[in-house]
């Protein structure tokens, strides 16, 4: 099943954690910052059935952006996985948790000028927490 799936996905994470290589230029941000949040994306869709699995969406989230170099942080590919986080404090009944995370969004929305980012942005108010 699911779980299954994650664990499976969590070895890779670890062998990759092992890799002694030279790293692609293009895969730059691949690193344990990037598979926390990836991983963190994973437990906020589980924490819809399993609430102990937005717990860890939250926790991996939060550790993988803090865990960014200072000038990733502000990228507009960090800005989804920041939707997620918005979404699993939604889940938690967080709403302090959820404005701060849509706040970290919109300002990326702003300085990426990402429209994408920023509908989402508008969508979630309209929907409230």
């Amino acid at each position: 099943g699911v779980r299954r799936q994650v664990a499976v996905a969590t070895g890779w994470v670890e062998a990759e954690r092992g890799f002694t290589g030279v790293v692609p230029p293009w895969q730059y941000y691949r690193g344990p910052a990037f598979y926390a949040m990836q991983r963190g994306a994973v437990y906020r869709m589980l924490g819809r059935s399993e609430p102990r699995s937005t717990d860890l969406a939250i926790e991996e989230i939060t550790t993988g952006v803090a865990g960014l170099p200072e000038q990733m942080r502000t990228a507009e590919w960090v800005g989804d996985y920041l939707c997620q986080l918005v979404l699993a404090y939604r889940q938690v009944g967080d709403r302090a948790g959820a404005e701060d995370a849509l706040r970290q969004v919109r300002a990326i929305a702003t300085r990426c000028a990402s429209t994408r980012l920023a509908t989402w942005v508008a969508d979630a108010r309209t929907l409230g927490s």
